[in-house]
């Protein structure tokens, strides 16, 4: 969302300017939020991230951009030990699509309604 906010701050559309108060208006983010995370210096995953992010690209580039995050991991195992296989499945090349879990839904009710039979007080 940060990001979201640098690119189109200060754009225009006819005579309306965005500026990071109407943007954050509309997003599930305050502003005072916005400039904190502005604020914040970048965590450790990232600083790491962004060291990894060209070797990655290389080994990817390298085998005809056809490895998947765990064929990367494992040949980012086996060059480069000190790095974990988890943070090599997770520097993604930067056209790959971000995957997103699709929500499941039922229709079959929490409880099965016919399971529970009531009796009547002094009948059982």
């Amino acid at each position: 969302m940060i990001r979201f906010i640098d690119e189109h701050r200060g754009r225009r559309s006819g005579q309306l300017l965005w500026g990071i108060e109407p943007i954050c208006a509309v997003l599930p983010i305050a502003p005072s939020g916005y400039h904190a995370a502005k604020k914040r210096p970048p965590s450790p995953r990232a600083l790491r991230d962004a060291t990894l992010k060209p070797e990655v690209l290389r080994v990817w580039e390298q085998n005809l951009a056809v490895y998947g995050a765990d064929k990367r991991a494992t040949l980012s195992a086996t060059e480069s030990p000190a790095d974990t296989a988890d943070t090599a499945g997770d520097t993604k090349h930067p056209s790959e699509p971000v995957a997103q879990s699709a929500t499941t839904q039922t229709t079959e009710p929490l409880c099965n309604p016919g399971r529970f039979t009531s009796t009547a007080a002094g009948t059982a």
